[in-house]
């Protein structure tokens, strides 16, 4: 059965009241140390800010873990993920996790990109502000968000990929890149969505039935431009596992620095983003640990 206009809607309806739910949960620190709701566009709209959390001074490593959320390009927020963000924040780094417009009208994974870059170059922008300005930087995401993790680190590897982006990254540097669950090859994703003409284009933006359009913003084109450590996970019963094992192909032979993080389970819990959703589960803290161990290989 394909996926029509009607589904994606009610879809649309339950996630985000489901993350209203979850947010209204969230109980934010407060203190020297926590900035909340920061602006990087200087303009009113919620979906262009992110939350910087500080470690705890006594056991502050001087790392920053910036995490960008999921949620299938149509929703999501950043406060979904702080139970997630807290492990690494309580191992002693630097937490900041962003929010960016979700696909809509016209609305696609180019504005994506585009919103979580401002997002860097401001944050780089105002590093001495917030203490972060001589430490080492890690980004990472989630199913879309790793996607757009993935595609800013290839970015910021390469001028010339950052310019056929359109995006702006001088200055910005990253130690490593982390993905859960990734999307790798986005325009393979997007031709094989059981979806109507209609529920296509709500879910993956105006030009999701364009192969040439999608190829320019998936991480897959511009993989060989990578040239810092990559950490990637997946699971047995995670959808989007064939993504990962593109990515491990594509790495086959490859000098770069790199570790993906299977997890073989039967459990129902340990599928997509489980790690992010349920960091309580034993395969959760088992990627979540190799993650940290990744990271504090890759400080210096």
């Amino acid at each position: 059965m394909r996926i029509n206009k009607f589904m994606t809607d009610l879809l649309v309806l339950w996630m985000t009241k489901d993350n209203r739910k979850r947010r209204k949960k969230v109980k934010p620190m407060t203190g020297p140390g926590f900035w909340y709701d920061i602006p990087y566009k200087g303009d009113q709209d919620d979906q262009h800010r992110f939350d910087l959390m500080l470690a705890d001074p006594s056991k502050r490593l001087h790392r920053l873990f910036i995490d960008i959320h999921g949620g299938g390009y149509l929703f999501g927020n950043r406060k979904n993920n702080y139970t997630y963000a807290m492990f690494f924040r309580e191992a002693g780094y630097d937490v900041c996790v962003a929010d960016y417009d979700l696909v809509k009208d016209n609305i696609t994974v180019e504005d994506q990109i585009h919103d979580v870059a401002a997002m860097l170059r401001y944050l780089h922008q105002h590093a001495q502000e917030f203490d972060v300005a001589n430490d080492p930087w890690f980004i990472s995401g989630d199913s879309a968000g790793g996607h757009l993790a993935l595609i800013l680190a290839e970015a910021s590897c390469n001028p010339l990929t950052a310019a056929r982006l359109d995006i702006d990254l001088t200055g910005v540097r990253f130690n490593a890149v982390l993905v859960n669950c990734t999307v790798f090859d986005y325009a393979n994703c997007v031709g094989k969505a059981e979806c109507t003409k209609v529920a296509l284009r709500q879910v993956y933006g105006v030009h999701g039935s364009d192969p040439k359009w999608c190829e320019l913003y998936s991480p897959k084109t511009y993989v060989g431009d990578l040239k810092i450590p990559l950490f990637y996970s997946s699971a047995k019963l995670d959808p989007l596992l064939p993504e990962s094992q593109k990515l491990d192909a594509a790495l086959k032979g490859s000098t770069l620095p790199h570790q993906f993080c299977y997890i073989d389970s039967d459990d129902k819990r340990a599928s997509h983003v489980h790690n992010v959703s349920y960091p309580n589960l034993p395969a959760s803290k088992k990627v979540n640990s190799a993650m940290l161990t990744f990271m504090d290989q890759n400080a210096k």
